[in-house]
């Protein structure tokens, strides 16, 4: 409930809660296991660039509203946070074929084993679908008559690995380890037309996560790296407008929870964040780097009721001054 979802391609998913979903879900913040795949320079999240398999999700948050005041500027309009299984939940090997209409194929494998206080998992996949049919003709209802752009659609086909390690140094701490690569082709929608994203597309992750009880430190990094051409947006020289794109975001984070009194929860932490861009057609967009700080502290009121109020401040270059966002609610569980 609350969430919208549209798919404009046979690749190009976009969802947003809480509003109207557009061909660029901006305002959507999406965590695999704690790690942003939000692209930072672009403002959106591609969802083929998860590289588990669905068989290795344990279980998906969905924050419908603001989250900015805990998640940061890019949670406008919720969070959704997906968590998969450790390797002690999936030991064994399991394998998956498949097929359907339109030309849909995939497949995927999964290894995972445990050794003492040592867990490991390895897994890769691949999907392929043809391209979906376009209307061709006049557009229905427009006046004067508007014919449908003339492109042809483009299919998928998105090729991913991953791999983790999964650590128990004592009875409450864990070190994890992980890395992964996914891969697309296919159209994208954007404001200035369709872009066709050439195979070999791709981002690659590194991730290390330190947990002790409710303290977690951790870091990773994302590298996106991509070609494309637009469809139907001509360049200054009255060719097809092309876009080389990559980015090199690296983050280091740590958040804590604690009690105070019988009746105070508080939970705090801050991340630093920095990425570094090649934009062919924005050539002057070469850096941002952004930190944040938040507080948030949960009152019980009884056994019913929570009164929950937080706020983060964030330091975003460009942006001259920082940003204060406050956030409170009232929770009662009848």
């Amino acid at each position: 409930p609350g969430v919208n979802v549209s798919q404009t391609s046979a690749r190009d998913i976009n969802m947003t809660s809480r509003g109207s979903t557009n061909t660029l879900s901006t305002s959507q913040l999406v965590l695999l296991d704690g790690r942003s795949i939000y692209l930072d320079f672009f403002g959106f999240v591609m969802w083929d660039f998860l590289p588990v398999n669905p068989a290795e999700i344990k279980q998906i948050e969905a924050v419908r509203g603001p989250g900015s005041a805990v998640w940061g500027a890019n949670a406008m309009t919720g969070v959704v946070n997906l968590i998969t299984k450790r390797p002690k939940e999936m030991v064994g090997t399991s394998i998956l074929l498949g097929a359907g209409e339109i030309g849909t194929l995939l497949g995927s494998v999964s290894h995972a084993g445990v050794r003492d206080r040592l867990g490991y998992k390895i897994s890769a996949g691949y999907f392929e679908q043809d391209a979906y049919e376009r209307p061709t003709g006049v557009i229905p209802g427009s006046n004067p008559p508007v014919l449908y752009p003339n492109f042809p659609n483009s299919g998928t086909r998105q090729p991913k690995i991953d791999a983790r390690l999964d650590w128990d140094l004592t009875d409450d701490s864990t070190l994890n380890i992980g890395g992964g690569y996914a891969g697309t082709d296919g159209i994208i929608h954007t404001g200035i037309g369709p872009f066709d994203i050439d195979s070999g597309s791709s981002l690659s992750n590194f991730k290390v996560d330190w947990q002790r009880r409710a303290l977690h430190v951790g870091v990773f990094a994302n590298f996106l790296d991509a070609d494309s051409v637009n469809l139907l947006t001509r360049g200054t020289n009255g060719q097809p407008l092309g876009f080389k794109f990559s980015t090199d975001t690296y983050n280091a984070e740590i958040s804590n929870t604690s009690g105070a009194g019988l009746s105070n929860i508080f939970t705090y932490g801050g991340n630093y964040r920095t990425s570094d861009f090649k934009l062919q057609i924005a050539p002057k967009g070469t850096q941002k780097d952004e930190w944040g700080v938040f507080i948030q502290d949960e009152i019980l009121i009884g056994e019913k009721a929570r009164w929950v109020i937080d706020g983060r401040w964030d330091e975003i270059d460009p942006l001259k001054d920082g940003v204060f966002t406050p956030r409170t609610s009232l929770l009662f569980s009848p």
